[in-house]
């Protein structure tokens, strides 16, 4: 029977049909036996991995205040000279725990008794000597107007 034909019977490539029919002849019926795979080498090593986790949570030491996965990435690639992809990056931080975070759309009716509340609530927490606030721009009122994504 031809390539072809037996190929289309199993709805391979010719290519994968001709590596078969090689390792057959080579290894017999065990050659036919799909072995493990041998995952690649990790593009990011344990110790650099717990400096970028260190950086992440940290940016301050390289003027940063936050992180995008994009901006990230480009610190890696120029200012630490990586070669590391994009999706790898994104990867790893999934992998560490590290969730895109992307700013919801500005309602068009508020709730005034919930916004009250909510000033009042602020009032006491920024009267508690026990309690840190801290602050995100999601409004563009310090700077650029865009809502960007951030891992937090």
């Amino acid at each position: 029977m031809a390539y072809d034909r037996v190929a289309a019977l199993y709805a391979v490539p010719e290519e994968t049909l001709s590596r078969w029919v090689g390792r057959f002849d080579e290894r017999g019926v065990d050659g036919l036996i799909e072995g493990r795979h041998t995952a690649q080498p990790k593009k990011i090593t344990p110790e650099e991995s717990a400096a970028y986790e260190n950086l992440i949570q940290h940016p301050e030491p390289v003027d940063q205040t936050h992180w995008t996965g994009k901006k990230f990435h480009d610190y890696l690639t120029q200012e630490l000279d990586q070669e590391i992809g994009y999706r790898t990056v994104v990867r790893w931080l999934y992998d560490k725990g590290f969730h895109l975070k992307v700013p919801r759309s500005w309602p068009d009716g508020q709730d005034e008794e919930k916004r009250e509340f909510f000033v009042q609530q602020l009032q006491g927490y920024l009267s508690d000597p026990d309690v840190d606030l801290w602050y995100l721009d999601e409004t563009g009122i310090e700077g650029d107007t865009r809502p960007r994504r951030r891992w937090s």
